[in-house]
């Protein structure tokens, strides 16, 4: 199993055992003072980590 695929079981199961009202309340409280945009910085790093592909057409 991926990490991804761990991390979304393990989110999946956290949100089945508490109320999703709570938790898109406390979500909500979240992004009302903090930013959900990705640094600039780390979009850069995530994308350097990513495979080269030549895709030749």
């Amino acid at each position: 199993m991926s990490r991804s695929e761990l991390y979304a079981k393990a989110l999946q199961a956290y949100l089945k055992r508490y109320n999703h009202e709570q938790t898109l309340l406390k979500l909500n409280q979240v992004y009302d003072t903090e930013s959900s945009e990705l640094d600039s910085e780390m979009a850069r790093m995530q994308f350097m980590s990513l495979p080269h592909t030549v895709l030749y057409l």
